[in-house]
């Protein structure tokens, strides 16, 4: 790999140095009460002790810089570039040039420029630093490595002339593009010419020196001078090295935070797998970030890095620690909660922290890991010591490796730079002994208890078969039983039903099914309100709350009767004995179901012969009563009719002789007009009522056919108005009665029974009428049979209604069912007639009833 020593580097190019990845920063912390208390703590782990330290390789004499072969070196072969800089603040491009007299120019103590070590005149942001050098014949006119770590902006100038640039400097953060490269040493091409003595100038800036300062690593730069192919070899060597440890570190303990995630996920019931988890999760992202700073050059994206870097330090001690108290202490000491909150405290305020108290909390923390584990293992807990020297391994590394950090103690070379990984690893390797150890445990005692599972399950497979034998007599004789009591229940007209506590169906007969129309798969499970009408739910509800809440029955052991639901929605009368018994599943309800239609119908017919009987015994005396009045009626309605036949005559010939007689006296006397108007009104009056109690007579003779054999030719048009007439106080003024009659002949009937459902018929339209209404009554002949038709405009009759409205069981008050039994006792008498009666309705329009009777 060559380089070209008028090169200049892009801001862009990545650079990386040879620190300890821990060592972001400056740790000096001089003048500092923080470094007082941790050495104080440092110096009781006695942990500062471990290694001598190791002086540093610097080349320096006086004022003048010599570089010579024989010039004491690095390990690494290098000459180190820390003394006898000069700086002056500002910016003037003729500071790089040879000549120009720096006697005057402040010395400087670093060019690190830590917070600690800055000029005497201050850093603001931009300044120049040369260094006069005396370079042996034998370096002259070779081509070397200037080897470079620096956070900010640089040109490098050698002997006026400009080298190598890094970034872009200037005055202002807008204007300057800084690069961070504290962490790898990057080499550049530099060449001696023309002599012993040489001018390397830098012009540098840093515009976030404050920003850096307050996370507390330094703001400047520091070089280094050796061969070329060395250095170019260091560099790769370097970044390839330290690519692979991020990548096997930070994977050995991601897979092991993965493995104890899964095992706490499939087991819960071990926490200890999940705090493990998060330990070397921790670890392995403080692990991955520790390497990744090295090939981080923008300065922004370094310090949030910095930032998760602390958090995941925080994170990895306290699940470290709480791990470790989840497997030594019943539950946690009450000390965790103080380094919980100061755990809180510190990833809620970590910009405002330094690393330094973060690495101070850190130590107090392994130091609290430490007793733990010392205490476990000197009570010879369980898997102690193996868990004990993995984590005496890691504290031990992970502390050595913050107090070179906090250069307490001097950099370990080589490998061992970076000990704190293998103080991960061998904790990593102690859990893996502690797994397989307790794995192998977990097997063998699975082993043996598999043997006496074994041995018990043949013994209780030996015990279950004389059982099994046992019991498969006991469900031979429990089916027998069982077949004889279902035969029985199957057989039985009448439904048998089995409920648990709960009101749900667990048995259904043939019989159920054949009075509820439910097959056994239809109600299997369901609860029995469904078999209720809805008027009966309610009260089954609070009867079956009552029982469980008092275990005292209301109605088991007796026989009550109420109504069913079939499945098509119709109800029917139902006869009821219920029982209850119980089991080791509970308690249970059984109930005979006894279908009573037939029963009810059976009384109602007997009902309504009775209270036909009683109608016709009623008709009979009506009979008799209605031959006593019309006959004690006719003798003096007709004396009335032939007095007033006389009296009208009388009266007329008086009128006609005092005209006669007196014509002048007559005319002229209003008083004898007036008298005889008077009597004359009288006589109209008294004319008026005789003929309508005539009719009436009349109408009642007719009406009950009280002169007449039982069935006989008669007039329909005759009855219908004898009914209407004895109707007409109840049809009063709001009705209209409009009359369509045909010309009829007299048919055979029963004239007294037709009037009878006549007057069932019209009482019942005029009470479907609600307040003004008409009611037309028409007959006429279709095909040879005699038709009566009644309509009304009442309020007409729902359709469900209709199907049913003739039964005698048939009960409601809506409008036009008050008259109870008047309509089925109409029906009866038609029937008996040979006829039939039709319904037409529609709610809220009216009803028409036709009735039709055979003409011959």
């Amino acid at each position: 790999m060559e380089f070209d020593p008028t090169q200049t580097y892009p801001a862009t190019q990545k650079t990386k140095n040879d620190r300890h990845p821990i060592q972001l920063f400056d740790w000096s912390l001089a003048n500092c009460s923080q470094r007082k208390i941790m050495k104080r703590v440092l110096l009781l782990t006695l942990l500062w002790l471990c290694l001598p330290p190791v002086p540093q390789m610097r080349a320096q004499v006086g004022s003048k810089t010599i570089l010579s072969v024989d010039s004491p070196k690095d390990e690494n072969g290098f000459f180190m570039l820390t003394n006898n800089w000069k700086y002056q603040p500002g910016d003037n491009m003729a500071w790089a040039e040879t000549a120009i007299d720096d006697g005057d120019w402040e010395e400087c103590v670093a060019t690190e420029l830590s917070s600690q070590r800055l000029p005497e005149s201050g850093w603001n942001g931009i300044g120049w630093f040369r260094l006069h050098l005396e370079v042996a014949p034998a370096l002259r006119n070779v081509p070397l490595a200037l080897m470079l770590v620096q956070s900010g902006a640089a040109e490098i100038y050698l002997d006026g002339k400009l080298t190598h640039t890094i970034g872009r400097v200037a005055a202002t953060r807008e204007q300057e593009e800084s690069i961070v490269s504290w962490e790898i040493w990057n080499p550049f091409l530099i060449l001696f010419e023309n002599g012993a003595e040489h001018v390397l100038a830098v012009r540098y800036s840093n515009s976030w020196s404050e920003t850096v300062h307050r996370e507390g690593f330094p703001a400047g730069f520091e070089m280094s001078i050796g061969d070329w192919q060395a250095g170019i070899g260091y560099h790769t060597t370097r970044t390839r090295n330290w690519t692979v440890y991020q990548m096997l570190f930070s994977g050995i303990a991601l897979a092991f935070a993965i493995l104890n995630l899964l095992l706490f996920f499939f087991y819960p019931r071990i926490k200890a797998n999940l705090y493990y988890a998060i330990f070397t999760g921790s670890v392995a992202i403080f692990t991955y970030l520790v390497f990744e700073l090295a090939f981080i050059t923008d300065p922004a994206r370094y310090l949030v890095w910095v930032q998760v870097a602390k958090i995941a330090v925080v994170f990895f001690v306290i699940s470290g620690v709480r791990f470790l108290y989840e497997l030594y202490y019943s539950r946690p000491p009450v000390q965790f909660r103080l380094l919980a909150a100061a755990c809180l405290m510190i990833c809620l305020g970590v910009v405002y922290i330094q690393i330094g108290l973060i690495y101070l909390f850190a130590m107090l923390v392994l130091m609290e890991m430490l007793r733990v584990v010392v205490r476990a293992i000197l009570r010879k807990q369980d898997g102690a010591l193996i868990i004990g020297v993995g984590f005496l391994v890691f504290i031990g590394a992970t502390v050595y490796q913050i107090l070179m950090s906090i250069n307490v103690v001097d950099d370990l070379s080589g490998p061992f730079e970076v000990l704190f990984v293998y103080g991960i690893v061998g904790l990593l390797i102690s859990m893996s002994v502690h797994l397989a150890r307790n794995f192998a445990r977990v097997n063998t005692k699975l082993e043996d208890y598999s043997r006496t599972l074994e041995q018990r399950v043949e013994a209780r497979t030996q015990e279950v078969t004389a059982k099994n034998i046992e019991l498969e007599e006991t469900l031979h004789q429990l089916g027998a039983s069982e077949e004889r009591f279902r035969s029985v229940t199957q057989s039985a007209n009448d439904a048998i039903i089995a409920a648990d506590s709960s009101g749900t169906i667990v048995s259904w007969n043939q019989g159920a099914q054949t009075i509820f129309g439910y097959s056994e798969e239809e109600v299997s499970s369901k609860p029995l309100i469904f078999l209720m009408p809805e008027r009966y739910r309610d009260k089954h509800q609070e009867g079956m709350k009552r029982l469980k809440a008092t275990g005292k029955p209301r109605v088991i052991g007796k026989t009550v009767e109420l109504h069913g639901l079939r499945k098509d929605g119709s109800e029917f009368p139902l006869e009821l004995s219920l029982s209850t018994w119980s089991t080791e599943e509970g308690s249970f309800y059984s109930g005979i179901i006894r279908d009573i239609t037939e029963r009810k119908q059976a009384e109602a017919a007997l009902q309504e012969t009775q209270k036909q009987l009683v109608l016709q015994e009623k008709m009979a005396s009506l009979g008799d009563l209605v031959a006593g009045v019309t006959h004690e009626l006719n003798t003096p309605v007709g004396a009335m009719n032939s007095m007033h036949d006389t009296l009208t005559r009388a009266v007329d010939r008086l009128q006609v002789t005092l005209r006669e007689s007196f014509p002048q006296e007559y005319e002229d006397n209003r008083m004898v007009q007036s008298v005889f108007k008077v009597i004359r009104d009288a006589n109209r009056v008294m004319s008026t009522g005789v003929e309508r109690v005539t009719a009436i007579v009349s109408s009642l003779r007719n009406f009950a056919r009280l002169d007449e054999a039982e069935f006989q030719v008669a007039d329909i048009h005759e009855g219908i108005e004898s009914t209407l007439t004895l109707l007409q106080t109840q049809i009063g003024d709001g009705i209209r009665v409009v009359r369509d009659y045909a010309d009829l002949k007299p048919i055979y009937c029963s004239p007294g029974q037709l009037n009878q459902a006549f007057m069932h018929l019209f009482k019942n339209a005029i009470e479907a009428i609600e307040e003004e209404g008409e009611i037309r009554v028409r007959t006429f002949l279709d095909n040879g049979t005699l038709c009566i038709q009644i309509r009304d405009t009442g309020v007409g009759i729902p359709t469900e209604q209709l199907e049913r409205i003739f039964d005698f069981g048939f009960r409601t008050t809506d409008s036009r069912m008050r008259m109870r039994f008047g309509l089925p006792t109409a029906y009866k008498i038609v029937q008996e007639h040979k006829g039939e009666i039709k319904i037409v309705s529609e709610v809220g329009k009216g009803t028409e009833v036709t009735v039709s009777l055979a003409t011959s």
